[in-house]
């Protein structure tokens, strides 16, 4: 928590963004509220598919972002992927990108 208090004195432009893939764990919940409260950082949730809808205050701070939005990034991913392993299927990258981990990545940059 010391973490957060140093974090909390900065101005908004200064903010970094926290990027959390497990949006429906209840901890990860409380944390956000904790960060958003304390105007810590930005936040970017993803929504899982078949899940029950994120239920956290609208913040100006906050992104929602659905999984099924991975697939916009699909093209770059997978050029990524042929540099490592030229033999890379297409279907291999679909598969990846929809890992929210592996999408919360590609959010990061």
């Amino acid at each position: 928590m010391k973490l957060f208090r140093l974090k909390e004195k900065k101005t908004p432009e200064e903010l970094k963004t926290i990027i959390f893939p497990e949006s429906e764990e209840i901890r990860v919940l409380n944390a956000v509220d904790f960060i958003l409260k304390k105007k810590i950082a930005r936040v970017i949730l993803i929504q899982k598919k078949n899940r029950p809808e994120i239920k956290i205050k609208p913040n100006t701070n906050l992104i929602i972002i659905d999984e099924d939005f991975s697939v916009q990034f699909l093209e770059n991913y997978h050029k990524i992927r042929l540099k490592k392993n030229p033999a890379y299927k297409i279907s291999q990258s679909k598969s990846d990108i929809r890992n929210s981990i592996t999408f919360a990545c590609l959010l990061l940059k």
